[in-house]
């Protein structure tokens, strides 16, 4: 009984001995790793600072071989790329961050918005039209469409320029009226060119949903200008701005109209949008 008790009263000062011993070396350990990484970081913005970028991207490759499961770093190298006009470096960067199993919703969601980025810089629209498309239902949705507008109008895809326009509108955007209105007067314009009579049927379609918001807008104004005679100078400001916004719509339906008389040789100014239809698909 007494060895026992010798045994246990020398064991319990070893034990706790061997455990400080550990944790100082875990600790130790720790903050050598801790001391590495942020370092070579901090070296790369210094060298941001200071305009020297090729320093920097060196500093931020040894910063991610170091610590290479710190998506910070990644993100912040693989901007740098960017904005250097390395493209493929970034898309490679920001391609890895996706691969990554442990990477949070949030940051998933960034490395998506950042590689579609990549993409919009390096000029491959389709790729980063199917990139932002992914960002659908994310915080980044705004931007997204915003993206996506700017790659439409870009390429003169003007339907699907103002299918974007109208889901903007309808997320709580500012108004898109002008734009859509040039859309379509792009739109009719190609039409006369290509002599698509169905297709111009469908522009003399969505010059009506323009007359609609346009009579809804003047409604709204009068109201307004009813309740408050000092909005009444620029109540009439914005309404100029508004007819002029629905005179360009009208001038797309009469540009389509009249395609529809080149190709089909049936005046269709003066009568039912149901027999403007039948017309231009005959």
């Amino acid at each position: 009984m007494e060895l026992d008790l010798i045994w246990i009263l020398i064991g319990l000062p070893a034990a706790f001995g061997l455990g400080w011993l550990a944790s100082r070396l875990d600790l130790r350990q720790l903050r050598i790793d801790n001391r590495q990484a942020p370092r070579a970081y901090f070296k790369g913005l210094n060298f941001l600072l200071n305009e020297q970028q090729d320093k920097a991207i060196d500093a931020f490759i040894e910063a991610v071989q170091n610590d290479p499961d710190t998506s910070e770093l990644h993100f912040a190298l693989g901007n740098l790329f960017r904005r250097r006009g390395e493209y493929e470096r970034a898309v490679r960067v920001h391609e890895h961050l996706l691969s990554r199993g442990d990477l949070s919703t949030a940051d998933r969601q960034r490395a998506q918005n950042a590689l579609a980025k990549d993409y919009v810089k390096a000029g491959l629209l389709d790729r980063a039209e199917d990139a932002l498309k992914k960002l659908e239902g994310t915080s980044f949705e705004g931007q997204a469409r915003l993206a996506r507008l700017a790659i439409y109008e870009r390429s003169r895809e003007w339907p699907q320029a103002r299918a974007v326009a109208e889901q903007l509108e309808l997320s709580g955007e500012v108004s898109f009226s002008v734009r859509k209105a040039h859309y379509l007067c792009e739109q009719a314009r190609e039409l006369n060119a290509q002599g698509d009579a169905v297709a111009a049927a469908k522009v003399v379609s969505d010059d009506k949903q323009i007359d609609e918001e346009f009579r809804g807008f003047v409604r709204k104004l009068i109201t307004y200008m009813a309740e408050d005679p000092k909005m009444i100078s620029t109540g009439l400001d914005l309404l100029f701005i508004a007819k002029a916004i629905e005179r360009v719509g009208d001038h797309a339906k009469n540009i389509a109209e009249f395609v529809i008389y080149i190709v089909k040789g049936a005046d269709v100014r003066h009568i039912s949008h149901d027999d403007l239809v039948r017309e231009a698909t005959k």
